[in-house]
């Protein structure tokens, strides 16, 4: 048993268009994706999301709040999204800055529950000013259990890693 009954499912690392988590055993209670990401994608920050099951329909809701780039405070809700809100993480632009993110999944395996999901992540460029610390909820209006997990926009940079854990 890992510590605090995180049992790793998976783990993504290197550069890619995004991460894909498939075959997601049932029975889990809780999901959690927890790791460093940077995006290769030339630009300060960009918003990472997520997908389940491959659902890209507008069955997603979400929301982010907390502080990027320059000290701009950032509030943002919307509902009738093709993916939840997952995380903000450092662009290419600025040079090496991982984002360390943690996402908390709920109603994994539960058919008499939509899934939620909440998560943070924080980031700094150092002296050059353009930090985040954001934190992301949204749902997923569906009962389903879930079997896959994408990131959606992320386009991880070659240092990226990322593990899938479950906990019963």
């Amino acid at each position: 048993m890992a510590a605090n009954n995180w049992i790793p499912i998976g783990t993504n690392s290197g550069a890619s268009s995004d991460y894909s988590w498939t075959s997601i055993p049932a029975g889990y209670n809780e999901l959690i994706l927890r790791g460093h990401v940077q995006s290769a994608t030339s630009s300060f920050m960009i918003r990472g999301e997520l997908r389940f099951n491959g659902d890209t329909a507008a069955n997603y809701s979400a929301s982010e709040f907390g502080y990027e780039e320059t000290g701009s405070l950032r509030w943002y809700a919307a509902g009738a999204k093709n993916e939840g809100y997952f995380c903000y993480i450092g662009g290419s632009y600025l040079g090496d800055w991982m984002s360390l993110v943690e996402c908390h999944i709920y109603g994994v395996s539960d058919s008499n529950r939509v899934t939620t999901f909440n998560s943070m992540a924080s980031c700094g460029a150092a002296d050059s000013g353009y930090n985040a610390n954001i934190f992301c909820s949204g749902m997923w209006e569906n009962s389903s259990t879930i079997t896959q997990i994408d990131t959606v926009n992320m386009n991880p940079s070659a240092n990226s890693i990322m593990t899938l854990y479950g906990r019963k």
